[in-house]
């Protein structure tokens, strides 16, 4: 499945919960869902600030958080 069509999945999770449609939030997606390896939370900052986009850690934290209960992506405890 293209990211994409993953992204755009998430967008409509977000407004069926009701929850803000940010640009920080598409592109944390996008990184996560995008990314052939298990990413961390710094991972995902770092790569946000390459791409020069910004989120503070809370909101990277949070948007994860939304992703997995959204069943995007499964969280992973290394």
């Amino acid at each position: 499945m293209a990211v994409e069509s993953v992204v755009e999945r998430f967008r409509a999770y977000l407004r069926d919960h009701n929850l803000p449609v940010t640009p920080q939030r598409l592109a944390i997606a996008d990184v996560l869902l995008a990314s052939g390896r298990h990413l961390s939370a710094e991972e995902v900052e770092g790569e946000l600030r390459v791409r020069g986009t910004k989120a503070g850690t809370a909101t990277v934290y949070r948007t994860i958080d939304v992703l997995v209960e959204s069943g995007l992506v499964v969280e992973r405890d290394f």
